[in-house]
């Protein structure tokens, strides 16, 4: 957060209470706007977007590497930093002692097209999940219907809810179905958060909409606060050079709506990830000005025989193992779990336990024991 140049977007600041009663589709619109400008600020500072990409993020590794003079390193990657990751392996094997890839975007997959099909799967699995368990199934006995009249009533009647801030200042947010997608969407993220969706899904069916509108404060709050180092803000210019290098040489915004639109989901759903996904991530690949290097190895599939351990997460709805099947097949020598949870599996005490094990010796296979002893301890009413 410190590298300089930082590529910030201080475009995109603003005051949070002038955007929690608009609609998402309304934030992103104001948005782009601000990325735009923030691109165009850039490009005409003289900054040369095109040599952000992944491919550059792994030829700093190896820089790295090489800077502190040692023989041998253990290569982490979690979500889109298996991208680069993954990369390395190919390109510049040397010296990797092992590799460690957590909730996979293998670089040959489009990913934003995948991302509303692996939540609707998510949603799925963790409602099956929740009908195994008895003590779950008898709280939240119809839990599927449920979220989707919910969605529904929100797209017809969306509710005003106040949220009080951190510093004791009351906010209108208003709730619709998007926004209620976007909370479950942000509710299964990490670790083992599914475990508290049915019990937020019944709760809004009774009135209660504060979690998503607190969630909804909180991301409006991450998009428009003060873009400095000290508060970890992340340089969105550096975000979209590297997304649009890669995210943009695969798919586009009319591919990538069209696959949106085959998927066999809840319309609120679609609309979010219409919205937030695509609105969000791809959107501005139509004017980042970047150019993809050729030949572009960056979205070509990936070979390696270094030791490597894979994980997934069967709830994890931004990089389920059904997206990098076909890539961990093509790691001849590499251990591959999957595990009862949402997406990076640094934050699951089995996780941390496989990547231990793995690092002490990565030629021998970890004991998995610790998957079939994890608890799905559901949030349950008292």
């Amino acid at each position: 957060m410190s590298s300089q140049p930082a590529f910030y977007c201080p475009e995109a600041e603003a005051e949070i209470a002038d955007f929690v009663g608009k609609t998402m589709a309304e934030e992103a619109s104001w948005t782009n706007d601000a990325y735009r400008a923030c691109h165009d600020r850039l490009v005409a500072e003289g900054a040369n977007l095109s040599n952000y990409g992944f491919l550059d993020i792994a030829g700093d590794v190896v820089d790295l590497h090489t800077a502190l003079g040692v023989d041998e390193i253990n290569v982490y990657g979690v979500s889109y930093g298996t991208t680069p990751a993954m990369m390395l392996m190919r390109d510049q094997p040397e010296g990797i002692r092992s590799v460690i890839l957590d909730s996979i975007i293998p670089p040959d997959v489009a990913y934003l097209e995948t991302v509303l099909g692996s939540l609707t799967m998510a949603l799925d699995n963790v409602f099956a999940a929740c009908q195994a368990d008895p003590a779950c199934d008898a709280a939240y006995p119809d839990r599927a219907t449920v979220f989707a009249d919910v969605l529904a009533q929100l797209r017809e009647e969306p509710v005003a809810v106040t949220v009080t801030d951190d510093a004791g200042q009351e906010h209108a947010v208003t709730v619709d179905d998007v926004k209620m997608a976007h909370f479950v969407y942000d509710n299964i993220f990490i670790g083992d958060g599914y475990t508290t969706l049915p019990a937020s899904i019944y709760a809004a069916s009774e009135g209660n909409l504060q979690a998503p509108a607190t969630t909804w404060l909180g991301y409006v709050g991450g998009q428009h606060a003060p873009v400095v180092a000290e508060n970890g803000s992340g340089a969105k210019g550096m975000t979209y050079s590297a997304m649009c290098l890669h995210e943009g040489s695969i798919t586009d915004l009319a591919k990538a709506t069209a696959v949106y639109d085959g998927v066999d989901t809840l319309p609120s759903l679609r609309d979010w990830g219409v919205t937030h996904m695509l609105g969000e991530w791809l959107a501005p690949c139509e004017y980042w000005a970047v150019t993809p290097p050729e030949p572009n190895t960056a979205i070509e599939p990936v070979e390696s025989d270094l030791p490597t351990l894979t994980l997934g997460g069967i709830f994890d709805e931004q990089a389920p193992p059904r997206i990098s099947q076909a890539a961990v097949e093509r790691l001849s020598h590499s251990f591959d779990y999957e595990l009862p949870a949402g997406h990076a599996l640094l934050f699951v005490d089995c996780g941390v336990d496989l990547m231990a094990e793995f690092l002490a010796d990565p030629a021998q296979e970890p004991d998995a024991s610790c998957i079939d002893a994890m608890a799905m301890n559901w949030v349950l009413p008292e």
